[in-house]
């Protein structure tokens, strides 16, 4: 099920713009200035068949478009989208770690996308090559801040902090394997009750660096490990 803040339609209650039963979001990105809403679906089982939507009276469209959303080359199509954010100049970023059922990164897949919302076109790609998304990585969440052009992600599987130079498409990979971006092994995750665990290792998952926060006052950076105490 999809929440929106109604205080975009002057209200200041919650209410429901969409309700998906078969599929899992994991990312939401709404416009400040029109109220357009964004998801993401993950491509984490088989029956994944979109990547980025709008919700259009409370049903997924495919964003920007069908194509960018159907099977193809790695590059120039979505693969396992993991994220959107809509930055404060109303462009939607679209972070594809290029992880199908978080397995391998498949090859020239994991970018960082940029659709102009007044066009509804992809305008920027940023590709990530080995050093910054290696095979068993998992870049999880982004946020931009456009005052220095740059883009902030955090990385789940091994544990890093990815900075990306918007202007001329570098990225960084820091604080790879520092304590504060990996998980502590005594931390078990319990949803509704039961305790997560790996289906395929059996185990309680490790979950690295995943939440990420910018304050645009003092432009703090936060982010938090998922599988942490601290």
């Amino acid at each position: 099920m999809l929440l929106a803040n109604a205080a975009i339609a002057s209200a200041a209650e919650l209410r429901e713009v969409g309700s998906f039963t078969d599929k899992q979001i994991t990312g939401v990105g709404v416009s400040t200035k029109s109220g357009r809403i964004f998801v993401n679906f993950p491509y984490w089982s088989d029956d994944h068949s979109i990547s980025v939507a709008e919700i259009v009276n409370g049903q997924p469209k495919a964003f920007p478009d069908e194509e960018w959303n159907r099977p193809g080359p790695a590059s120039s199509h979505f693969v396992c989208v993991q994220s959107v954010v809509v930055d404060d100049r109303d462009n939607l970023w679209v972070l594809d770690p290029a992880a199908p059922k978080m397995q391998e990164v498949v090859k020239e897949g994991p970018k960082l996308v940029k659709i102009d919302l007044a066009t509804n076109q992809v305008v920027q790609t940023i590709q990530f090559g080995e050093g910054v998304a290696p095979k068993k990585s998992y870049l999880n969440d982004v946020r931009i801040d456009t005052r220095t052009n740059t883009a902030f992600i955090t990385e789940s599987a091994k544990g890093a902090i990815i900075v990306v130079d918007l202007k001329n498409s570098k990225a960084r990979r820091l604080l790879d394997g520092h304590p504060s971006t990996q998980p502590e092994k005594d931390v078990k995750l319990v949803v509704d009750g039961k305790a997560l665990i790996d289906q395929q290792k059996k185990t309680p998952p490790q979950i690295a660096s995943d939440g990420i926060a910018l304050v645009g006052e003092n432009g703090y950076l936060y982010y938090q490990v998922l599988t942490r105490h601290t």
